[in-house]
């Protein structure tokens, strides 16, 4: 955090852009509210994809108020690529809640999405599917784009056995 916090300032940014998937979609949440409370900076914009839920219902509120604070609005878009498990992780059933805006790619080949209600767990949106039907490849899919490791050059990948033990 204080790594950030100084290069901000050293660049003198006026404003800042965040983004992240999966666990970066995580920090990069924290890192706008943080950037939003401590530096009092407009983050935007804000981009999370495949985010898990990682705060109770205070602190999505907080994000959501530090962001219209500094006049983001939406505070953030929260992208969810049709069954990915991951932002469907963190039950509300232990008090985790997501922060707004969710945009929601509901098939699988994502030509279509919805721009979800401005609160936290849209039941029309990813909400709508429990996690028992998703699919580890839907998170590693964001734009007809993958991650997966079998469809990537080994010049990206290298020789390690790191993905081969991943199975995705």
């Amino acid at each position: 955090k204080g790594s950030m916090f100084s290069a901000i300032r050293e660049l003198r940014c006026s404003e800042v852009g965040v983004t992240g998937h999966s666990l970066g979609a995580a920090v990069a949440t924290m890192a706008a509210l943080e950037i939003r409370a401590t530096l009092g900076l407009k983050v935007q914009p804000v981009f999370l994809f495949g985010a898990p839920r990682v705060g109770n219902p205070t602190f999505a509120d907080a994000f959501d108020a530090a962001g219209a604070a500094g006049g983001a609005s939406p505070p953030s878009w929260r992208v969810v690529h049709y069954h990915d498990p991951v932002p469907r992780i963190a039950p509300t059933s232990l008090d985790y809640r997501h922060i707004s805006r969710e945009v929601y790619y509901y098939t699988e080949d994502e030509n279509t999405y919805k721009v979800c209600r401005d609160d936290d767990e849209d039941p029309d949106c990813s909400a709508s599917v429990h996690l028992w039907r998703c699919t580890p490849a839907d998170h590693v899919t964001y734009f007809n784009l993958t991650l997966k490791h079998t469809n990537l050059e080994q010049d990206c990948i290298g020789k390690s056995s790191f993905w081969q033990e991943l199975h995705i």
